[in-house]
């Protein structure tokens, strides 16, 4: 899928035959040459934002959004969203299990790669909201939008709901501490989305998404139950690494090759970090780019 009307939209992680994983932008069936495609790790397409300097001219943060010095990333606050479409089948249960696994595996392993990767000098936190929020629809009215390549924003139906009943006043579950804006902290939704992996047909194969991000320019990112699921740990030793890519993308970071192109997988192999290849390892063996930590202000 691609950009339609040269347009970035949405941000998916793909999995073939359980090994395989490919992240591409875009919402539509006619493809364009809006495509980020990277033959090699070096090949890192020009920022979607250039600015020289940050706001005011004041000296640029140390780390900041994908081609824009004016917004800072020293401190980010992931607020996580536990969601479970209505005839799901999850409960109570389902999530409590998933919190404790978030806890104390997913996030402390996130937290040290983004510190490691990004030498201290950006420090990411999360917060997972208290309870489950059962949407009042089912998956098919949620799902048709993650993969309808007509839709602009794929994840626009399940973001509004969770705004509104959580994060803005008068919704039926909000929580004004949980809803706070930080000062000086950059903000991303992580709906993690209590149904199974999805499937897609495309180009004759059959794939599945673990997870997406939203149109260019949002901070809003989906990852399934299998990657918030101990259970299935041993089948997504990388699920840290798939959710960590998703939430390089709410960062502005843009996706890193042609999906349609018949040498996706070697354009893939050649990018051997998190944005490529490198997905499909667990998070402490894989690594952001140097050429995407440049255009963060790193080096």
């Amino acid at each position: 899928m691609a950009a339609a009307v040269g347009n970035l939209r949405m941000r998916v992680s793909f999995s073939l035959k359980k090994a395989a994983f490919i992240a591409f932008a875009g919402a539509a069936v006619v493809f364009t040459t809006a495509f980020f495609v990277a033959p090699d790790p070096g090949a890192l397409p020009p920022p979607a934002f250039v600015q020289s300097g940050s706001a005011g001219g004041a000296p640029a943060p140390p780390l900041y959004v994908y081609g824009n010095p004016a917004v800072s990333l020293e401190n980010i606050l992931v607020r996580v969203v536990y969601f479970m479409p209505k005839g799901s089948g999850g409960g109570v249960d389902d999530f409590a299990e998933s919190a404790v696994f978030l806890k104390e595996e997913i996030f402390p392993q996130i937290a040290a790669f983004h510190s490691r990767e990004f030498q201290g000098v950006s420090r990411v936190e999360f917060s997972l909201f208290s309870q489950p929020v059962f949407g009042v629809s089912d998956r098919n009215a949620y799902e048709k939008d993650f993969l309808d390549v007509s839709v602009s924003d794929p994840l626009r139906m399940i973001e509004q709901e969770v705004e509104g009943r959580i994060l803005r006043e008068g919704g039926d579950l909000y929580d004004a501490t949980f809803a706070r804006n930080v000062a000086g902290t950059y903000h991303i939704l992580l709906i993690a989305y209590g149904a199974p992996i999805p499937s897609a047909t495309f180009a004759g194969q059959e794939w599945r998404v673990p997870g997406m991000a939203g149109d260019a320019g949002t901070t809003t990112a989906l990852v399934f139950r299998s990657m918030t699921d101990p259970q299935m740990r041993s089948l997504w030793p990388n699920a840290a690494a798939v959710i960590a890519h998703e939430l390089l993308h709410t960062m502005g970071v843009p996706e890193q090759y042609d999906p349609r192109s018949s040498g996706l997988m070697a354009q893939r192999a050649n990018r051997r970090d998190i944005m490529g290849s490198g997905v499909a390892e667990p998070i402490a063996a894989t690594f952001i780019g140097d050429d995407v930590k440049r255009a963060m202000g790193l080096y």
